[in-house]
């Protein structure tokens, strides 16, 4: 399990470098916000010392995002193809944001990304939250279905969403 959250968050590092790169509007931020402090200070190694200052590692409640002084208009929540699981991201949002997913797309792809307008009776609206970004990361676990068992078609589809 802690080399597959290695892989992740190394890929997942790279990847907020590069939209980094690409909007060197000041006005841009990314947060990487997680409750456990192990998995920000992976984070904040995988994005490195001389990191953008405009990304941080945080620990925190991501349904608690305005509260703690870091006001988002976007967040990403790792989903399924469902577009359930146990991101927090999901549980902030509700049923308004299970219900506006619904309506807008009825699957999802591995290595897609997949935006969605968060309605004003969620939770995490009331955060300054407006969309929601379902990315759906491969199976990396092999005792469960659709495994990807080539790390370089994992890295592929990682990079995807």
């Amino acid at each position: 399990a802690v080399e597959v959250l290695t892989r992740v968050v190394h890929v997942g590092a790279a990847a907020v470098q590069e939209f980094m790169s690409r909007h060197p509007h000041d006005d841009v931020r990314v947060f990487v916000v997680d409750a456990e402090e192990a998995m920000v200070r992976t984070w904040a190694a995988a994005l490195g010392p001389q990191s953008d200052v405009r990304v941080r590692a945080v620990r925190g409640d991501i349904a608690r995002l305005q509260e703690a002084g870091m006001p988002c208009q976007c967040v990403a929540a790792c989903s399924s193809w469902r577009f359930k699981g146990p991101c927090p991201v999901l549980k902030a949002g509700g049923k308004a944001l299970e219900d506006a997913t619904k309506r807008t797309y009825k699957t999802g792809e591995v290595g897609q990304a997949y935006v969605v307008d968060l309605p004003d009776n969620s939770a995490l609206a009331a955060q300054g939250v407006r969309r929601v970004i379902h990315v759906i990361p491969p199976n990396m676990h092999p005792d469960k279905p659709n495994f990807v068992p080539d790390k370089d078609m994992v890295d592929t589809l990682l990079r995807r969403c």
